[in-house]
């Protein structure tokens, strides 16, 4: 939402949009980490009511100043049930929206944010996905093979731990679409990630209207963008997209075997480290054969 004359994002009690990047270009303490903005470029680009050019400028500025997590880990396991026939002889990842297979698509958006390494998450019918992929020279790729069982979204990111290091890393559904109205989300979430003391950072879309999504919501989120989950019986206003940023300390302790990263979100909000930033734009969920059509409708809009 964007008010009166300012060009920029009015909260209104909905939490933290894209747009806490106004409030982060004039931060203090964002000056004295990078040294690298000028104070007077941020008000005269405010000024200006530049809304998507101060976001756009904003991207290349995190491409510069933010140190963007250089590793992404796609949850790719996963058998797609939902997806009926079409995944009984293909990993959900490998089906195609507009000519090009899901994963792919997910894969070009680190690219274009400058990740450099992927870690994918294998389980039905992984060899096809690997084998898929074997072509891509674009960013370095690793596998974590899931061979005696699904572990599930948790589980998953924890085995594939010594492979995605020490540092913050992304994790990424494998089977989400999203497009951007202003900037870049996977950029706005490493500033943000920055300059907050959190340990997991969730990209959330307003539930009404999400595409192919037909739950009840995930979360509430303050002004300072934290997040508490939906109370029993009502419609939380964000969901969660699948894409995010953790911290590896997250994992110290965690359950043996499968779980969720549920486990892990609960645990940061106790300690009041949990956050989200919504996004601005469309997101789709490719869980369901409507997704897929509703993906190749949004490519050729």
């Amino acid at each position: 939402m964007r008010g009166g004359n300012s060009g920029g994002p009015v909260l209104n009690g909905a939490g933290l949009t894209i747009g806490v990047i106004y409030a982060q270009l004039n931060s203090a303490a964002i000056y004295k980490q990078t040294g690298s903005l000028s104070p007077a470029w941020a008000v005269g680009a405010r000024a200006n009511s530049d809304y998507t050019g101060l976001l756009d400028s904003f991207s290349c500025w995190v491409a510069r100043s933010v140190e963007i997590p250089n590793t992404a880990m796609i949850l790719a396991a996963g058998r797609g049930r939902r997806m009926g026939v079409l995944t009984t002889a293909l990993p959900k990842p490998l089906l195609r929206v507009g000519g090009r297979a899901i994963i792919d698509r997910v894969l070009d958006r680190l690219v274009e944010s400058g990740v450099g390494r992927a870690v994918i998450n294998l389980h039905h019918e992984g060899d096809l996905l690997r084998e898929h992929l074997s072509g891509r020279d674009d960013l370095s790729l690793q596998f974590s093979y899931e061979s005696d069982g699904l572990l599930d979204t948790g589980g998953g990111v924890a085995k594939a731990l010594p492979l995605l290091g020490t540092r913050p890393f992304y994790v990424i559904n494998g089977d989400v679409l999203w497009f951007d109205a202003v900037g870049n989300s996977l950029h706005a979430l490493a500033a943000r990630f920055s300059s907050t003391p959190v340990d997991a950072l969730l990209l959330l879309q307003p539930t009404v209207g999400a595409t192919g999504y037909g739950g009840i919501g995930d979360f509430c989120m303050l002004a300072d963008g934290q997040l508490f989950r939906r109370p029993e019986r009502e419609v939380a206003p964000f969901i969660h997209t699948g894409v995010q940023i953790l911290r590896p300390s997250l994992f110290k302790k965690y359950p043996k075997g499968p779980f969720s990263l549920n486990y892990i979100y609960n645990r940061a909000a106790r300690q009041n480290r949990l956050f989200g930033l919504r996004h601005e734009g469309q997101w789709i969920e490719l869980n369901r054969p409507q997704g897929l059509a509703a993906a190749a409708q949004a490519l050729q809009e």
